[in-house]
């Protein structure tokens, strides 16, 4: 796909230079912005998933220590304490997701731009006898086929992104020290 959008920008500048150039500098800024939301979005993502654990990891303990909870009459407390931190986590997650709805609402500006400013240009050249008025339908369909592979390189990039910072936590797991007692090589002491 990659391959087909050099040779339609190929094309469009051996249509018209100018219209190639506006295509170019759209496509390129397009692209800078998808790398900005890309880095601007990895200690966000990062943070997120670490409180999703430690939520986790509440509710875990909680399941475990019901009976104790129960007894003690404590359950109102740890309710308290679980919703306050789903509620802030639900907070963070919604700010993030306005944040690259922003940045993907962006690209689509620009995207329609870009093709605004083609088919314009298009118009004024074929008005002006340098190009055919078949040339404006051309140029605006290979413009759009330029700009399909920044959206599909966007998901590419962004999953694999994710997939990173998803084995970045792995391998910090992965690197703590192994309980003895855990992989079965050692048996429980009793001490009595």
């Amino acid at each position: 796909i990659l391959f087909a959008a050099v040779i339609a920008m190929t094309e469009v500048f051996l249509i018209n230079w100018i219209p190639g150039s506006i295509a170019c500098l759209l496509l390129f800024i397009i692209f800078c912005m998808t790398l900005i939301q890309i880095r601007s979005e990895k200690g966000v993502r990062i943070e997120l998933n670490e409180k999703k654990a430690l939520i986790g990891g509440d509710v875990t303990e909680i399941l475990l220590n019901m009976s104790y909870i129960r007894a003690s009459g404590m359950k109102g407390i740890e309710c308290k304490r679980l919703e306050d931190d789903a509620e802030m986590l639900r907070y963070n997650e919604f700010k993030h997701h306005k944040i690259m709805m922003f940045f993907h609402g962006m690209r689509e500006l620009l995207d329609a731009f870009g093709l605004t400013a083609v088919v314009v240009i298009s118009v004024y050249l074929a008005y002006d006898d340098q190009i055919t008025s078949g040339g404006i339908l051309t140029l605006a369909l290979l413009y759009m086929q330029a700009a399909k592979p920044l959206d599909q390189m966007h998901k590419i990039v962004d999953g694999s992104h994710e997939a990173v910072i998803m084995i970045a936590s792995l391998n910090i797991v992965r690197s703590m020290n192994i309980d003895p007692g855990l992989d079965g090589k050692l048996a429980p002491i009793n001490d009595t």
